[in-house]
C-alpha cells in the first residue's frame, strides 16, 4: 500500500519533469529557426538559448544538476553554436575526459541494472559443465567490452567468485578458482585495449596523436588496429593461465541446471535491462558511425549520460552519480 502511494505521488512529479525537458528543447528548437535579437550573431543566440534551456533545467531539476551541466558542451555543438572539442578542451583541459564520463556511467548502468549479470548467464547456460568451456568463456566475455575494463572486472567476478565457492574451490589451493580468477582479469584488461572505451589509458595516446602529430583515430579505427592485436595477447594469456595453473577437474561438480536456475531467478528482463540495453547499443552506434554522423564520440558520451536519466527512463541514481565523479576526478588530474 505504501510502495502504491509512493508510484502514485511520482507520477505527477515525473510528467512536470517530461513538460520542463520539452520547454527546453522547444527554446532551443526556437533559437535555430529564429532570427536573431538585434546585435546578436546567430551564434550568440544559440549560445544565450542553451544557457536559458540549462538554468531552466537546474531550477526545475529536470535531470540531475550535474547532468544538465554536462549536456551544456553536446548542445552547443549540435545546435551549431561552438564546435565541441573547443568548447571541451577549455571546459575539461581536453575532450577525452567527458568521453571516459559517459563510459564510466554507462558502466554503472550496466552493474547497477543487472544487466551484465544476465547477459553472462545467457552466455554460460550454453556452456556446459566443461571446465575448460567455462574457462574460455569467462575470459572472452571479458575481453568482448566497450564499457571500462575495471566496470568489466566488477561485472564479472562476482559471477565467478559464485562459481567457484559452488565448485568447493578453496582459496589459493585450487587452480581452477586462480585460473577463473585469472581469465576475468586479463581478459578484461587485454579486451580493454581493444576499443578506446575499454580503458582510460587508450585516451592518452590517443590525444597525444592528435595534439602531437595532427592524426585524428575514430573509435572504429581504433578499433580495427587494436582488436586482432589484443586477440593475439589474449590467445596467449590465456593459453598461458592454463598452462600454469591447470584446473584441478575436467567438469563442474554440479549440473549446468543450476546456472539455469540461477538465470531464471532473475525473473523476465526489467524495464532498468531493456532501456540500458537499448542505451548501449545506440552508444556503440554512435561511437562507431562518428565519422560519418560527424557527432564526436566524446559528446555522444555525454548524450547517452542524458539518456540513462531522462525522467520516466532513468537508470542512474544520484548515488551512482556520486559513484562515477571520483574516477572522474582521478582522470582529470593525469591531464
Amino acid at each position: 500500500m505504501a510502495s502504491q502511494a509512493v508510484s502514485a505521488g511520482d507520477a505527477p512529479r515525473r510528467s512536470g519533469k517530461v513538460i520542463c525537458l520539452g520547454i527546453g528543447i522547444l527554446i532551443l528548437v526556437a533559437a535555430c529557426v529564429a532570427r536573431p535579437f538585434a546585435g546578436l550573431s546567430p551564434a550568440a543566440m544559440k549560445t544565450l538559448a542553451v544557457m536559458a534551456t540549462t538554468v531552466f533545467w537546474w531550477v526545475t531539476e529536470t535531470l540531475p544538476i550535474p547532468v544538465s551541466g554536462l549536456m551544456v558542451l553536446p548542445l552547443l555543438d549540435l545546435i551549431g553554436a561552438a564546435p565541441f572539442a573547443k568548447v571541451a578542451t577549455q571546459s575539461f583541459g581536453d575532450p577525452f575526459v567527458p568521453f571516459m564520463v559517459g563510459c564510466l556511467a554507462l558502466s554503472v548502468a550496466f552493474t547497477q541494472s543487472g544487466l551484465g549479470r544476465r547477459i553472462t548467464y545467457i552466455i554460460l547456460r550454453y556452456a556446459g559443465t566443461r571446465v575448460n568451456a567455462i574457462l574460455n568463456i569467462f575470459f572472452w566475455v571479458s575481453f568482448c567490452h566497450v564499457i571500462t575494463d575495471v566496470a568489466q572486472v566488477a561485472l564479472m567476478y562476482p559471477i565467478g567468485l559464485s562459481l567457484a565457492r559452488q565448485c568447493n574451490a578453496k582459496p589459493g589451493r585450487s587452480n581452477f578458482g586462480i585460473c577463473l580468477m585469472f581469465a576475468i582479469t586479463f581478459g578484461a584488461v587485454i579486451g580493454g585495449l581493444a576499443t578506446p572505451s575499454g580503458s582510460p589509458s587508450n585516451l592518452i595516446p590517443i590525444s597525444f596523436l592528435e595534439k602531437n602529430a595532427g592524426l585524428p583515430i575514430s573509435y572504429l579505427n581504433w578499433t580495427l588496429i587494436s582488436a586482432p592485436i589484443a586477440a593475439v595477447i589474449g590467445l596467449f594469456s590465456l593459453w598461458l593461465v592454463k598452462k600454469m595453473y591447470p584446473p584441478e577437474m575436467d567438469r563442474l561438480p554440479f549440473p549446468a541446471e543450476v546456472i539455469r536456475q540461477d538465470l531464471a531467478a532473475m525473473g523476465p528482463w526489467s524495464r532498468e535491462e531493456k532501456i540500458t540495453l537499448a542505451v548501449f547499443v545506440l552508444a556503440v552506434v554512435l561511437w562507431m558511425t562518428g565519422s560519418s554522423t560527424k557527432i564526436p564520440i566524446a559528446a555522444a558520451s555525454l548524450l547517452i549520460v542524458g539518456l540513462l536519466v531522462l525522467p520516466g527512463f532513468s537508470v542512474l541514481k544520484g548515488l551512482s552519480l556520486i559513484h562515477i565523479s571520483e574516477p572522474t576526478r582521478l582522470a582529470l588530474r593525469s591531464y
